[in-house]
């Protein structure tokens, strides 16, 4: 009798995931053992979930001895929620009302410039 047992992948011995962000993305080099452990990390995070401070579950992955030390690593966390919630609202770019007033204030001030040149025409032509 043979059973089907999937085995997980063990942590590799040395780093296999390297890291690197720029300003516009990154990219991750890594070897298929150190990816397959990565994903196994990751599926043990979620299936045994942690609680941070105020209750949220989030997955902790450990992946210290995966990803080398010189890597780029951001500063993320990782929620295990059951639906997704809604993307949050686009924010007006920080000044944009400032633009939108000095362009309204410009276009007063050239009415009433306007408004002044045409009176002193017609008190011209008197």
């Amino acid at each position: 009798m043979s059973t089907d047992q999937t085995t997980i992948p063990a942590a590799p011995q040395q780093p296999s995931l390297r890291i690197i962000l720029d300003g516009e993305g990154g990219a991750v080099y890594g070897t298929r053992d150190g990816y397959a452990a990565l994903a196994s990390a990751l599926m043990h995070a979620v299936d045994q979930p942690q609680r941070n401070a105020v209750g949220q579950l989030i997955a902790a992955p450990d992946v210290d001895q995966l990803i080398a030390r010189d890597s780029d690593i951001p500063d993320f966390t990782l929620y295990v929620v059951e639906e997704l919630p809604p993307a949050p609202a686009a924010q007006p770019p920080p000044g944009g009302n400032v633009v939108g007033w000095l362009f309204f204030g410009a276009i007063a001030l050239l009415v009433a410039l306007a408004a002044v040149g045409a009176g002193a025409i017609v008190n011209y032509f008197r």
